[in-house]
């Protein structure tokens, strides 16, 4: 399998998660609908979409090589522009989920979110949520638990962005090299040849030289 047809796996991959993160949010319209927690799911819904942003981000960056040097991945520019709209299709559905997510008490955000993310899809009346069912006692506990997840989670998040940007700067650095020792193998190797010629010239002169050095002494013997 090519690199361009792993990409574009990744982009079906990615799809198929926002359709999921699509449900997750109309499974919290219900349940807020039905003044049950949402805490649950929306931390889970932040997760997923942590998740795809991060995969996102990465395609991204595999689009940025991959768009600097198309030949080498056999890429025309009408692909390269097909690629460029999945991309960027996920990441309006991305910044659409985010701000659903966001502003949950906002009724335009939610409507023009969810208009922007899924094409006006609403949530069925009759779709039952299993979040939410919490007893009061347990809620601040629960809430205050799943705001620490999500901060480690933020954490990690930078440091793996840190670390990916560290890595993309090594398979540059290492790109760079690869391109300047193939440049340096193509001049060796013409200079090779030229050494080459240079020998072959300097065997003929000398052959020349024997000849004529011989043909003298023939003169003078005589």
């Amino acid at each position: 399998m090519s690199v361009v047809d792993g990409w574009r796996g990744e982009v079906r991959t990615q799809a198929r998660a926002m359709d999921k993160i699509h449900d997750h949010l109309n499974q919290r319209q219900v349940a807020k609908d039905q003044n049950l927690d949402t805490t649950a799911i929306s931390s889970t819904i932040r997760s997923e979409l942590r998740l795809v942003r991060n995969a996102v981000t990465r395609m991204e960056q595999d689009l940025g090589m991959m768009r600097t040097n198309p030949s080498e991945y056999r890429l025309s520019h009408e692909n390269v522009k097909e690629c460029e709209t999945d991309l960027q299709r996920l990441q309006r559905q991305i910044e659409s989920a985010s701000r659903i997510v966001a502003n949950p008490d906002s009724a335009q955000a939610q409507s023009g979110a969810r208009e922007q993310l899924f094409g006006g899809h609403h949530p069925q009346e009759q779709q039952q949520s299993g979040y939410g069912e919490q007893s009061s006692g347990g809620f601040h506990n629960a809430q205050a638990i799943l705001k620490d997840q999500d901060k480690i989670m933020d954490e990690q998040d930078e440091q793996l962005a840190h670390l990916q940007k560290s890595v993309r700067t090594l398979l540059n650095v290492s790109r760079e090299i690869n391109e300047e020792l193939e440049h340096q193998e193509g001049i060796i190797d013409e200079l090779g040849n030229e050494i080459g010629k240079t020998n072959d010239k300097i065997t003929k002169t000398e052959k020349r030289t024997e000849d004529i050095v011989k043909k003298n002494k023939g003169c003078t013997v005589m």
